[in-house]
């Protein structure tokens, strides 16, 4: 009996039944062969519109080749998906904001969308590009796309405008009573470090050490391993850190470390968190927590944060973006501001991969609670 075709694909019919039989065989799993010489390509994450065109297609196929060639010349390789920075929710939150103060892309506004995929010299490159285009104003995602654009502004009249940037006086954004250093100013994702070791001291009675993966050129995570390190005694906790160069480090690191410790807690690190998945896999193999810092953390199979709300401050930032552009305000005269508060986020299928049992009394008066792992 003949079956009439669909004239348009639905992704649902075809790829919930594959990605679960994926799941079941554990195709996503990997092992390290300590034997083997190892070789690993981070897929990135789609460009900040979140829209696939040919050139991701182009892109993962020469990676699916380049992974497969890699395995056949013997190399322990693992092809890992990547995970975008939670502060990237920002950029919807700004454009937003800039509309209602009557600035609309489309009318009276242009933005040229660029991602750095975490590289430096690729941020630097791409706000050097902004300055050759004389652009009124750049808006910066995280501590490296700031220090970049501030750099490319210095001798210009471009006003930079950043978001989630961790510690700006670290970074050498903004002097110590956060005032401007010159044209630039921006919020601040600074994480509510002491709130979130009295979650994880509620969630785990027993625990004492917490690991932390951090890379040591991000000056944001060097400052909130310090700040982790000055209260974590308060709680009785020691803070296990270990640091890393590039993502390739990562997985060894990862490894190492959960054997080491009771409980992770990720950072808003920017090579860590886009190297997620595997952090998470080498805990859920020793059966220890992921605590994560943000609500898009969680989601992907971290269990709790005390995280902050990256759409309020994509709202903030927006407002202060607004000003500027009307005249109204100047960076260089604009301190700038932090997030406002934390919020507790759970998420009960992540627990459960764990065997991790939950106090039902404390989880009650979570801001959100997920019952399954979303990984995009």
């Amino acid at each position: 009996m003949a079956t009439e075709m669909n004239k348009t694909y639905n992704p649902s019919e075809i790829e919930d039944r594959l990605y679960k039989k994926w799941m079941d065989k554990k195709y996503f799993h990997a092992e390290v062969d300590r034997s083997k010489k190892p070789f690993t390509i981070v897929m990135p994450p789609p460009n900040i519109t979140g829209q696939l065109h040919m050139g991701h297609a182009l892109d993962n196929t020469l990676q699916d080749i380049l992974i497969r060639f890699k395995r056949m010349q013997g190399y322990n390789a693992l092809w890992q998906p990547g995970t975008d920075h939670a502060s990237i929710a920002t950029e919807v939150k700004v454009t937003n904001k800039l509309k209602e103060e009557g600035i609309e892309e489309g009318k009276n506004l242009t933005v040229d969308y660029q991602n750095a995929q975490t590289d430096t010299g690729t941020a630097s490159t791409i706000a050097d590009s902004f300055v050759s285009a004389k652009d009124d104003l750049i808006c910066a995602i995280a501590t490296p796309c700031a220090a970049s654009a501030y750099n490319s502004t210095m001798n210009t009249d471009i006003p930079v405008v950043y978001t989630a940037v961790s510690d700006p006086v670290s970074a050498g954004l903004a002097n110590e009573d956060g005032s401007s250093i010159g044209n630039i100013t921006g919020s601040s994702d600074i994480l509510p470090v002491e709130e979130q070791l009295k979650m994880i001291r509620a969630m785990l009675p027993d625990a004492k050490k917490i690991g932390i993966l951090y890379t040591t050129s991000e000056a944001n995570s060097c400052s909130t391993i310090e700040e982790y390190k000055k209260l974590a005694g308060n709680y009785n906790f020691e803070i296990v850190d270990t640091g890393i160069n590039t993502s390739a480090d990562i997985e060894i690191a990862a490894t190492d470390l959960v054997g080491k410790v009771d409980c992770l807690c990720n950072l808003t690190d920017n090579t860590v968190v886009n190297a997620l998945q595997t952090v998470l896999d080498k805990a859920n193999s020793a059966k220890i927590p992921v605590f994560g810092s943000e609500i898009e953390q969680v989601k992907s199979g971290c269990v709790a944060s005390m995280g902050i709300d990256y759409y309020q401050l994509g709202i903030e930032t927006g407002k202060m973006a607004a000003k500027i552009l009307k005249g109204e305000a100047k960076a260089s005269d604009t301190p700038y501001i932090t997030a406002s508060k934390a919020e507790l986020y759970v998420n009960t299928a992540a627990a459960d991969k764990i065997g991790m049992k939950l106090d039902e009394s404390y989880i009650k008066d979570a801001a959100q609670t997920f019952d399954e792992i979303t990984v995009e």
